[in-house]
């Protein structure tokens, strides 16, 4: 008797390509994940790199990738990165920042004893928004001249990173600074606009991928915003929870206006000031 044979009526899985490997080996080594969506950006960036470091195919750019503990590989972040960023992006938060978070960490770090605040830009970038946070705190009425403030910066990109520590910008990258912004916390040199001193050395920048030990613990508020549009929801969980352990008890972390910590994490609950929101840890 002949058996019936049962047919898989689901479409067969799509063959892996060489763009597919270089895409894994990117969200495996940096956690940048570019989905199928955004293949076409990838390939041409892949291929922007290969035509730069004489790669005759994708498979001989990717085998160049996968023998690169950081060389090529780095310059490959630093080509797919996007450094969408400005002084004060997203203004609703800096204003909670400046009106309710710090006066609550204030409180929160005196009731022990402690004068010293700790913030992390997470993704600066080209260091516009580390740069803003250290503003806030020199105009912040409760944190005196007598405590010890510091900003940590730090970026997957090594370009990025070296541009933030620079401190120096064009007049097309001022966005969000108003005149007196301008004149206190920067002079003029040529063409550019660089950070002054006093200011710089209050931010300290480094170069780290996200999906490693944090920087630092005990931190007071982290700035992670639109970072985890790049990874996948596996990814997502291991960098919340990262920058929660990152995070003093009360300590307040701040998104993307996109993003979210829904399904992800249990360890914050969302707060709003204004028209501002961010995710505070639970103590």
């Amino acid at each position: 008797m002949l058996k019936t044979l049962k047919l898989d009526s689901r479409p067969p899985a799509p063959a892996l390509t060489e763009l597919d490997l270089v895409r894994s080996l990117l969200a495996t080594r940096s956690g940048i994940d570019f989905g199928r969506h955004r293949l076409s950006f990838l390939e041409s960036r892949v291929r922007r790199r290969m035509s730069q470091v004489g790669a005759r195919s994708l498979y001989e750019y990717y085998r160049m990738v996968a023998a690169s503990e950081a060389g090529e590989l780095q310059a490959l972040v630093d080509e797919v990165s996007i450094h969408e960023t400005s002084f004060f992006r997203n203004p609703p938060q800096f204003a909670m920042l400046a009106s309710h978070v710090l006066r609550e960490r204030v409180s929160a770090r005196l009731a022990h004893g402690v004068r010293a605040l700790r913030l992390w830009s997470a993704g600066c970038s080209t260091g516009q928004e580390p740069y803003s946070l250290a503003m806030v705190l020199i105009e912040s009425v409760v944190v005196t001249a007598a405590w010890d403030v510091r900003v940590l910066a730090s970026d997957i990109s090594a370009q990025a990173v070296a541009h933030a520590g620079r401190a120096a910008y064009a007049a097309t990258q001022l966005d969000g600074l108003d005149e007196i912004r301008l004149q206190r916390f920067f002079e003029r040199r040529g063409d550019l606009h660089v950070v002054r001193a006093w200011l710089h050395r209050l931010v300290s920048f480094s170069r780290a991928n996200l999906l490693d030990e944090p920087p630092a613990t005990d931190l007071d508020v982290v700035f992670c915003r639109n970072v985890m549009i790049y990874f996948d929801r596996e990814r997502q969980r291991q960098l919340v929870a990262r920058l929660a352990a990152s995070l003093a008890p009360g300590g307040f972390l701040f998104l993307g206006h996109t993003e979210s910590l829904s399904g992800l994490s249990d360890a914050f609950q969302m707060i709003s000031h204004g028209r501002g929101i961010a995710y505070r840890k639970k103590e």
